[in-house]
């Protein structure tokens, strides 16, 4: 009776409430992978971890958890449980997760690290009799923010939430005392004034010709680094040649270490990522009278200078340094202006079958794009920082950066 008593209150929840799991509770315990919730007035019912989080917000209490941490580790562990990677061969009793490190922010995201082993079954004789196993380890590193696990990567190989390889370049760190990219470029003959501006409820740092007048504006997008001092200088450069360019923060963090740099990169959002690039250039069109807009970025910032492109029919041109591609053809047609690429012939993150693949998807929709893959270089050659800078082809791909915003923004 007591069963199915309990599960009539599951189906009553069910349709009051949007929950994506509910079971029936038996001897106050749930299934196992479930937690047990209660709404104010007592009744009870067993959901994902993925569920408590919104359920707190909204005035049911955890009778098995009652900080966010905890949830936080719940919902990591029912994600790896239930990924694909997991789920093919782990060993359930191998799997380990330990809360890294906490990041201030609103709302707090957790930093997971999930160690497990999988073991795969060799067969070595005619009958099919097992001889073997082989047991490898592997490391997946999570985010989870709001109960909801928005960044998991396994090995620093592959994007288990996306279900799609991964890889994030080892940069060698940064050094204050060596010259950076922004030294390569050749500055203009206009006098620059800048300064840092509030824009929806975010910063970026604003670089303009200090001469009245209307320029045309663009959207300066960041390495793995975050904004520092390097992207600043090249702002200033860009501005010095007839630009008001706003580059934006999209991490809040500057970056001096290639951990660090991978931890911002792990850590950002796609969709607040987004919405700070397209206010940036809506404040570009409202506060300076900007007439075209365009966009450049540089790495991790050059994948996303496409994607300001894939969500902002604003903009007039796109400039991509080594960043990552997108070859859907129906994704791609959103855009309707003229594309710059710069990639190198040795990047293994942005490989050249991908860039091919992607002039040809621009080709096909006639989208105007001058694409260069620049011999024997490998990714940030244009950033002196480390051994993969290549002066000659960096200036080369300079020279191409402005001939290509003069003649599609002026």
């Amino acid at each position: 009776m007591k069963k199915l008593l309990s599960i009539i209150l599951g189906l009553v929840l069910i349709f009051s409430t949007p929950v994506l799991v509910y079971s029936a509770i038996e001897d106050g315990k749930c299934n196992e992978g479930l937690v047990l919730v209660a709404k104010i007035n007592g009744n009870l019912a067993c959901v994902k971890p993925t569920s408590v989080y919104p359920l707190l917000q909204r005035g049911w209490a955890s009778h098995e958890q009652t900080d966010t941490a905890q949830i936080s580790l719940d919902v990591a562990s029912w994600f790896v449980k239930s990924s694909p990677t997991f789920a093919f061969d782990g060993i359930e009793d191998s799997l380990d997760l330990q809360i890294e490190l906490v990041r201030e922010s609103f709302p707090e995201q957790y930093v997971i690290n999930a160690e497990f082993t999988s073991s795969q079954a060799g067969y070595g004789d005619r009958t099919g009799m097992v001889l073997a196993q082989v047991i490898t380890s592997h490391t997946m590193n999570l985010v989870v923010s709001s109960g909801n696990v928005v960044s998991a990567i396994i090995d620093e190989k592959w994007d288990e939430l996306n279900q799609k390889p991964w890889k994030v370049h080892d940069l060698p760190d940064v050094d204050s005392t060596i010259t950076q990219n922004s030294d390569v470029t050749s500055g203009g003959d206009l006098k620059v004034e800048t300064n840092l501006v509030d824009y929806d409820g975010t910063s970026g740092f604003l670089a303009r010709p200090s001469d009245s007048g209307n320029y045309p504006g663009i959207v300066m997008i960041h390495e793995w680094w975050g904004l520092n001092d390097n992207i600043k200088d090249t702002a200033k450069e860009l501005a010095s040649h007839g630009y008001v360019v706003l580059a934006v923060d999209l991490f809040g963090d500057v970056a001096t270490t290639s951990d660090h740099a991978r931890e911002l990169v792990t850590s950002f959002e796609q969709e607040s990522g987004t919405s700070n690039m397209n206010s940036a250039a809506e404040f570009l069109i409202e506060n300076h009278n900007v007439e075209k807009l365009g966009s450049i970025g540089w790495c991790f910032g050059g994948g996303q200078s496409l994607k300001l492109g894939l969500n902002n029919p604003e903009m007039d041109a796109t400039v991509i340094y080594y960043g990552q591609l997108v070859s859907d053809t129906e994704e791609l047609s959103k855009i309707d202006w003229p594309v710059l690429g710069i990639f190198a012939e040795l990047d293994q993150g942005i490989p050249v079958d991908s860039v091919n693949a992607f002039e040809s998807s621009l080709n096909e929709l006639d989208i105007s794009n001058d694409i260069n893959i620049y011999p024997g270089v490998d990714h940030a050659f244009a950033n002196p920082t480390g051994e993969r800078y290549a002066p000659a082809e960096a200036d080369d791909a300079w020279e191409k950066t402005l001939e290509f915003l003069e003649n599609t923004l002026k």
